[in-house]
This record gives C-alpha cells, structure tokens and sequence, in this order.
C-alpha cells in the first residue's frame, strides 16, 4: 500500500475576490497543542507545520487591524457618528454668556464621552452576543435598520423626536450597529476560544478606528460650532444629505424590495 503523505500546506481563496476584508481563521491541533491563523487576501498559504502560525497574539492583532479597518471604511457607521457628535459641536448664545471657553469645552467633551461610551457598550454588547451565536438576527434587517437608525439620528438633530438625551439614542442603535459588526467576523469555527480571541480584537479595532476618527473629527467641528452659518448654514445642509443616503440605503437594502 503507498504510503499517502499529509499536505504541508493549506492555500485558501474563499470569497476574497467578493470581500477584501473577509478572513478564514484556522485551527490546528498537532501533538496536543492548538494553533490559530488568519489567512486573508495577502496570506493565503499556511504551512501546517506550524512554522508561520501566529498563535493568539498573532489573531488578536489581526482581527483588531481588521476592525480599524473596518470602521474606517463604514460609511454607514461614521455618518451614524457623525450624527450622535454634531449636537455636542453646537454652541449657544445662553452658554457662551453663562462660561468661559474652557467650562465649554470640558462640557462638550463630557457630553461627548458619554455619548461615545454609549454607543460602544451597546454596540459591544450585541456584538458578542452575534459573534457568539447567542442572538441571531436576518442580517438583510439587520443592515436596513442600521440605515434607518442614520435617518432618524440625523432627524433628531433637527426636531428632537426621540428627545435630546443624544446617549440614550446611541445606546439604542448602538445596539442595531453592533449586530452589523458581527456580521464582518463570519462564521468562525476555530471553538470559542479562538473567537474570543478575535471577537476581543476586532472590537478593540473598532474602538480604535473610532477613537481615530473623533480625535481627528471632533476639534474642527467644535470650532465650527461657533459659527453662525455652520448652526444655521452647513448643519442643516448636512443633516438632510445624510438623511437622503440613508433613505437611499433603506431602500436598497430592504428585503421587501
């Protein structure tokens, strides 16, 4: 009988000419040990024997790149941010006369933060829960609710619907986005401690993709904010953009059309 020989190595192609950014997690068990690797459009290969195998440093860092990345190029979930920080950029005639600059800002930047700590809790949360397999939800509704929740922030700007207390908003929706970030990671079959693994990277990126994003963001609309013609000119103007590409995303993406 020929002996048969294992392969040395494992080339995967799945899906990356449809999805740049999707990724197979591999687990390998050999001589009681269990090793991860992430392939992707750049590292397709794997020497099963071990040799090129990150392990769970390797994973993590992988998947937290993957969520920066993945953040970064959401346009979906940066207008949704964009949303939830304008309320805290505009100024007011009542507290500019009632604090100084400094009291302002530090307010400003109060709001923001819990704004910004709202929306990563809930968004965290659902997130584990898809990634976990615990919460399941038609990822076609899944995406249409997350244009709607655009929509309606952006609505809320205006005339305050759904009341001013912009966290709670972002914690509600935050909700709906973190499903939607679940969706990226795919079906990981590597157990569940190689997905937490990745599940703690990838939200860890997104958090930094957001950070990113804030940091670069925030300084230029808060200056903005003392404008006239940004309260009253370019707000408005922004505000009925978003809402029209999100009406556009809704019907796009709805499954009952």
């Amino acid at each position: 009988t020929p002996l048969v020989r294992s392969p040395r190595t494992l080339e995967y192609n799945l899906l990356f000419e449809q999805d740049a950014l999707h990724r197979g997690l591999v687990s390998l068990d050999h001589d009681g040990k269990t090793r991860l690797a992430v392939l992707g459009p750049d590292s397709r290969t794997l020497d099963l024997a071990g040799k090129d195998t990150p392990g769970y440093l390797g994973v993590f860092t992988t998947f937290v790149y993957e969520g920066v990345i993945h953040l970064l190029i959401g346009l979906d979930h940066i207008l949704f941010l964009l949303v939830l920080v304008i309320p805290a950029t505009l100024s007011t005639a009542k507290n500019q006369a009632s604090s100084g600059q400094s009291r302002a800002l530090r307010g400003r930047l109060l709001e923001l933060a819990g704004i910004i700590t709202a929306f990563t809790l809930a968004h965290s949360i659902t997130l584990a829960l898809a990634a976990l397999d615990i919460v399941s939800l038609p990822i076609a509704w899944v995406e249409t609710f997350i244009a709607l929740s655009i929509g309606l922030a952006a609505l809320n700007v205006a005339w305050p619907i759904l009341g001013r207390k912009t966290w709670k908003l972002a914690f509600g929706f935050g909700l709906v986005h973190g499903f939607g970030f679940a969706s990226v990671l795919g079906d990981l079959t590597s157990g569940v401690s190689g997905l937490a693994v990745a599940l703690a990277g990838f939200n860890l990126g997104v958090e930094l993709g957001q950070l990113a994003l804030l940091v670069v963001g925030f300084p230029a609309l808060y200056y903005l904010g003392k404008n006239r013609m940004y309260q009253k000119g370019a707000v408005p103007v922004m505000l009925a953009g978003i809402g029209a590409i999100s009406l556009l995303w809704v019907v796009q993406r709805a499954p009952l059309f």
